[in-house]
C-alpha cells in the first residue's frame, strides 16, 4: 500500500488539545491545563484550582518581547483579599524558538521576576523542583493534533484528517492498493 498525501496544512494548525504538568514544585500547578484560548499566535492551557485559599486561574502561554524572544510561562490570577486587586503572578518561564507552538516538556527556570519582559504588575513566584510537561493530542490519529474521520471501500481507504483547532484546513490521505 502507498499513502498519497495532499498537504493543504501548514504544522502551524497541529497542536495538543491539553497538556499535563508534573514534579512542579507548588502542587496546585501540577495537573491537566486544558487548549483555552490563543497567546502570541499559539494556543494557550490553562486550568481553574484552589491557591492560597482562593479559586485562581493558572495558564501556560508564550509570550512575545520587543527583541523577539518567545518566553513560555506558567501563571496564575488570583482574587485578592479586601481591595478586591487580582494578584497576577509569575512562576516559571521557559525560552524557545518561534517555530515552537506547545509549551516546552523542559528546561523551565524559576521566574524570580526582575525580568526586563515580564511586566511589573506580576510576581515570580517560582520554586524548585521545576515542572515537567507532557502534551496530549486531540485524537488518537497517530498525527498529533489532528483529528481522523475514515471512509473505506473494497478497492481504496480515503481519510481525511483535520486540524480540531481550525477545522478550514484540511489533509487529505488516500490509500491506494498496489495488490491486483
Amino acid at each position: 500500500t502507498i499513502s498519497v498525501v495532499d498537504q493543504t496544512t501548514s504544522d502551524r494548525t497541529i497542536c495538543c488539545s491539553a497538556v499535563e504538568v508534573t514534579e512542579c514544585g507548588i502542587p496546585e500547578i501540577n495537573g491537566r491545563y486544558h487548549r483555552f484560548e490563543s497567546s502570541d499566535g499559539v494556543p494557550a492551557y490553562s486550568k481553574i484550582e484552589s491557591y492560597e485559599g482562593k479559586e485562581a486561574i493558572f495558564t501556560i502561554g508564550r509570550w512575545n518581547s520587543n527583541t523577539g524572544v518567545k518566553k513560555w510561562r506558567i501563571t496564575a490570577a488570583v482574587p485578592g483579599g479586601m481591595d478586591l486587586c487580582t494578584k497576577q503572578l509569575a512562576f516559571y518561564v521557559a525560552f524557545a524558538p518561534s517555530f515552537v507552538l506547545h509549551p516546552p516538556k523542559k528546561n523551565w527556570m524559576i521566574e524570580e521576576g526582575g525580568d526586563l519582559f515580564l511586566p511589573p504588575e506580576y510576581e515570580g513566584r517560582g520554586v524548585h523542583p521545576v515542572p515537567v510537561i507532557t502534551h496530549e493530542s486531540d485524537a488518537n490519529s497517530g498525527i498529533p493534533g489532528m483529528q481522523v474521520a475514515s471512509t473505506s471501500s473494497r478497492k481504496s481507504r480515503r481519510r481525511t484528517v483535520r486540524s480540531a483547532s481550525t477545522p478550514r484546513y484540511t489533509r487529505s490521505v488516500r490509500s491506494v492498493s498496489t495488490e491486483r
